[in-house]
């Protein structure tokens, strides 16, 4: 599915997520359409609940159980390099003390000490190998630091000078991919990084028409202002009890006429 971008009430910019490959290569219909600004919304307090400081702690305990592995396994390559040396060394001594007359038992022994020599070099490139790619130690400082990613990202997350692009990327940087279904409700399924999974629905809004409808409600306390205000009086009482529009703008006179 691919997203498009429209402007609502001239500001607000909302995400539509659209399957679309068959009007592609085809000149089709989209299949499914799916509006996306719930959508956001639901994936993104998903996100700020996911990463709480007890998760970081869990990730930390975890990493260090991962850096222990590490040192154990690293001894035991270490081990087979010095096995290896040994078993290189031997047979370099056999080799060496064999009779040069006897080129057929030369043969073989050097043939035998150059295969110890390969099994040597492929113990110590895996060591090798292996060290550098092995888990590194979380120091305290770190530690520190990332048990402060929670608060900093919800910071971050909720400013208004925060933008959309800047969202994403963080949002990539825990996700890998979200599948959509439309049906009753928009069903989301979530892969985050590391292979974890989880289900989320999101009810489907409403028809526009019934989308710009004023809330009963708001229309009772409306109509008993009315019986003794001008239709700006009543805007500014609705305003000062806290009602708003369909759109969720402050009332004005002509809203109130409508």
């Amino acid at each position: 599915m691919t997203v498009r971008y429209h402007q609502r009430g001239g500001q607000r910019i909302v995400p539509d997520y659209v399957c679309q490959r068959a009007g592609i290569a085809q000149a089709q219909p989209p299949c499914q359409r799916i509006p996306g600004a719930a959508l956001d919304r639901a994936v993104a307090d998903l996100l700020l609940k996911r990463v709480t400081p007890e998760a970081i702690a869990l990730v930390v305990t975890l990493q260090g159980e991962l850096v222990q592995r590490a040192e154990d396994a690293q001894r035991l390559r270490h081990l087979q390099v010095e096995r290896a040396q040994y078993e290189a060394d031997v047979a370099q001594r056999r080799s060496l003390r064999v009779d040069p007359d006897n080129r057929l038992v030369a043969q073989v022994l050097e043939a035998e000490w150059n295969a110890k020599l390969r099994e040597l070099a492929a113990a110590q490139e895996a060591e090798a190998h292996f060290r550098q790619t092995d888990a590194q130690t979380v120091s305290p400082q770190d530690q520190q630091r990332l048990g402060e990613i929670p608060e900093r990202m919800a910071q971050f997350w909720r400013q208004p000078q925060t933008s959309d692009r800047d969202r994403k990327r963080m949002a990539r940087l825990l996700i890998d991919d979200v599948t959509l279904l439309s049906a009753e409700h928009i069903v989301a399924h979530i892969r985050f990084k590391g292979g974890a999974n989880q289900t989320i629905q999101v009810p489907l809004p409403l028809p526009f028409a019934q989308s710009r409808l004023t809330a009963p409600q708001t229309l009772e306390v409306m109509q008993q202002v009315l019986h003794d205000v001008t239709d700006a009086q009543a805007a500014e009482q609705l305003n000062a009890l806290g009602y708003r529009t369909c759109t969720g703008l402050p009332f004005e006179a002509t809203h109130v006429a409508q």
